[in-house]
C-alpha cells in the first residue's frame, strides 16, 4: 500500500512538473508589456515600432528575459547622447552597444544586411533617420556571411521605409534584410545606438 501511494505522488509530481514545465516555455509576452515604461536615461520613452515581428520578440524576449533586461537596464541609467561612437560591453559577448553618430546616407551608400548571431535593437537618440526593410525573396547576395562581424550584404528591393525619431524601436531579427543610417529630410546627421542582443535558439 505504501510502495503504491508512493507511486502515485511520484507520478503526480513529474506530470505537474512537466506541465508547468511546459507552460513556462509556452507563455508568451507582447511588445507594449515589456515595453511600458522603460526609457532612455534622458527620460525619453522607449517606443516599439508596429512592425516589429511579435512573435519573434514573445520567444526570445521569454527565453533569455535576462540578457533583455541586461539591454533595457543599460538604456535607462547610460548618457549615450553625449558618448564617443564605438563599441560597448554590457554582458560580454551576449550583449553589448555600439553608439553611432554622424552623416547619414544615401540609399546608394548603404548596405542591405542581415545576421545571425545577434539580433539589431536599433534607437535613434538625436535628428531623425529612415530605416527600411525588404523581403528576403527579393535579396541576392553580394557578400556571404562573415562570422566576424555577422553580417550577410545583398542587393535588395526595398518592402517598407520608416521614419525613426529619438525613443523609437525597430528589432531586426536574423533572417530580416534591413538597412539603416539614411537620410531623413531635414537631417544630414544623427546620432543611433544599436544593441546587438545574442540569438536564443
Amino acid at each position: 500500500m505504501k510502495k503504491s501511494l508512493h507511486l502515485l505522488v511520484l507520478s503526480v509530481s513529474v506530470i505537474l512538473f512537466s506541465y508547468l514545465n511546459v507552460n513556462a516555455q509556452t507563455k508568451t509576452v507582447t511588445v507594449n508589456q515589456v515595453f511600458k515604461n522603460k526609457r532612455l536615461a534622458n527620460g525619453k520613452p522607449l517606443i516599439p515600432d508596429a512592425s516589429i515581428d511579435k512573435a519573434a520578440f514573445s520567444k526570445q524576449y521569454t527565453t533569455n528575459k535576462a540578457l533583455w533586461d541586461k539591454a533595457f537596464d543599460y538604456l535607462s541609467k547610460t548618457k549615450l547622447d553625449t558618448m564617443a561612437p564605438g563599441k560597448y560591453p554590457i554582458a560580454g559577448d551576449s550583449v553589448y552597444a555600439v553608439v553611432i553618430a554622424g552623416p547619414t546616407k544615401t540609399p546608394e551608400q548603404a548596405k542591405w544586411e542581415s545576421h545571425l548571431k545577434y539580433i539589431d535593437f536599433q534607437c535613434v537618440l538625436q535628428n531623425a533617420e529612415i530605416m527600411q526593410t525588404a523581403p528576403m525573396s527579393t535579396a541576392t547576395i553580394t557578400n556571404p556571411y562573415d562570422a566576424k562581424t555577422d553580417n550577410i550584404n545583398y542587393n535588395a528591393t526595398e518592402e517598407a521605409s520608416h521614419l525613426v525619431t529619438p525613443g523609437n524601436i525597430l528589432l531586426f531579427f536574423p533572417g530580416s534584410v534591413h538597412r539603416a543610417g539614411l537620410k531623413a529630410t531635414g537631417y544630414d546627421t544623427d546620432r543611433r545606438v544599436v544593441i546587438k542582443i545574442m540569438v536564443s535558439q
